[in-house]
């Protein structure tokens, strides 16, 4: 098997949810099936941002595979467009940093719906 087929896994579905409001996407990649690493919607999301027409000079996303949460954030602001990425949040019972998700969640609402 070559190195290429051994990094490369191709998931086929749909995804649950997509939602886009302003400048907010917020994709739910197969949450039912949480034994997927949120990590692999993280390609999607940025695609489908990336894509998007220009409403400001930033955008967020949220992937989630149900169990845990990365935050994604794009600045068009410049020449070239800049990216970040939060760490998993998980909603596992040993570390449930729901309470941090919705915090973030809450401040990304502010911040786009006051422009």
């Amino acid at each position: 098997m070559s190195l290429q087929k051994c990094l490369i896994e191709t998931l086929k579905g749909f995804i649950d949810t997509l939602v886009v409001n302003n400048n907010l996407w917020i994709l739910s990649l197969e949450s039912k099936r949480s034994a997927i690493p949120v990590g692999v919607a993280l390609p999607q999301l940025f695609a489908y941002m990336m894509a998007q027409p220009k409403q400001g000079n930033l955008a967020f996303g949220l992937a989630t595979n149900g169990d845990e949460f990365v935050f994604l954030k794009l600045d068009f602001s410049g020449e070239r467009t800049l990216y970040d990425f939060s760490r998993a949040y998980s909603l596992l019972p040993t570390n449930h940093e729901l309470d941090i998700v919705l915090k973030i969640l809450k401040k990304l609402s502010t911040l786009l719906f006051e422009v």
